[in-house]
């Protein structure tokens, strides 16, 4: 449900107050940056993130963020809360805007909660950080599409993570997407609290061959894309059945497809994402060409997630398997994978991670 937000600000699906919601709780490195009414954004940690009052919230900003990122849909992080995190427990943080009775969703950040506090931690500080996975290509968390509430959102979030530590702490933003919106946000708020980035590392997230095809590779010709619901799910069922028979063949050993878990998070997210039309599986099946890839589809890019099969390090097949896909929605491929992939077609993407000291008290 959208409703329109007062002084130029974008629509955003309305969800009532709950109890949970905490008052802006930073130390005092630096003024809150306020909202429309002079009031910073409230900080909450999602208990319940399949509400309906909830997910309502959470599609609204996800389609208007500031930084597209289909990663940070329910149809990917819902699943990941459930199958991914049990070593590095998954929650949800969120900035909420009131305006007049109602409240706007304006920032939603995912972070990891430790099970226990240790000693070291409780002696020395210890560390918060956003959550990221192996199979999650990079962090962009979801924001406003009004800066002023978006560095607001930023503003309250940083303050948050930085009040839960009693000493010296860090806070650890890895893999954050180069040139989006939250980067420069984040390095802006950094350093307006006056805390210092202790380590800052990029990471390309290709192999980097040196030669790029000028013409379509020929086995473009022998592609099948699936984009109907029952096509995607038959032929996800066939790709993880020729690698995981390409990794007992070749005597790789436990592959990554092999845990019950990773498996039945790949499931649930591509059906997810195909009931919604979000999805497309793109296949060659020849004597010496087996390999299919899973693009996510955003709003203005479509992302080359996950290759397999035989032959998925083949680049002239990667070439294939991207072009086509390319040319079947009319958006550009980024090369979003959860292993690096050739970037022959698919427009690379790069990364960024931060530490960062943060002293509380």
């Amino acid at each position: 449900m959208a409703v329109s937000v007062p002084k130029k600000r974008s629509s955003k699906a309305e969800i009532g107050k709950t109890a949970m919601a905490v008052k802006h709780l930073g130390p005092i490195l630096a003024p809150p940056l306020q909202g429309p009414l002079g009031e910073p954004p409230e900080v909450e940690v999602v208990l319940n993130p399949s509400s309906h009052e909830f997910l309502d919230a959470w599609y609204g900003l996800l389609a208007e963020a500031l930084d597209e990122n289909p990663f940070m849909s329910p149809m990917f992080v819902t699943p990941a809360m459930v199958h991914l995190s049990n070593d590095r427990p998954l929650a949800l943080v969120a900035t909420w805007q009131t305006v007049g009775p109602k409240r706007y969703l304006t920032g939603l950040f995912p972070v990891v909660t430790p099970r226990r506090q240790t000693l070291r931690g409780w002696l020395f500080g210890g560390k918060t950080e956003l959550w990221t996975h192996g199979l999650v290509p990079f962090n962009a968390p979801l924001l406003a599409p009004d800066t002023d509430l978006a560095e607001a959102s930023v503003s309250a979030f940083i303050d948050w993570m930085s009040a839960r530590r009693p000493r010296m702490s860090s806070i650890v933003l890895p893999m954050m997407l180069n040139g989006s919106n939250a980067i420069t946000m984040f390095e802006r708020e950094f350093a307006r609290h006056g805390f210092e980035v202790e380590r800052k590392r990029d990471e390309a997230h290709t192999r980097g061959l040196d030669f790029k095809p000028s013409v379509a590779p020929m086995l473009n010709d022998n592609v099948v894309i699936a984009r109907e619901l029952e096509d995607i799910k038959r032929n996800l069922e066939k790709a993880l059945c020729m690698d995981t028979l390409s990794k007992q063949s070749a005597s790789a050993g436990l592959g990554i497809l092999d845990d019950i878990n990773t498996i039945s998070f790949l499931r649930a997210v591509v059906r997810g994402f195909a009931a919604r039309g979000e999805i497309c599986i793109a296949s060659i099946d020849q004597p010496n060409a087996k390999a299919s890839a899973i693009i996510v589809e955003g709003k203005k890019a479509a992302y080359l997630w996950w290759v397999m099969g035989p032959d998925a390090s083949n680049p002239m097949v990667e070439a294939a398997l991207s072009s086509s896909v390319e040319l079947a929605l009319g958006k550009r491929i980024l090369a979003a994978t959860a292993t690096p992939v050739s970037g022959l077609w698919a427009e690379p993407i790069s990364t960024r991670s931060f530490s960062v000291n943060v002293f509380v008290g």
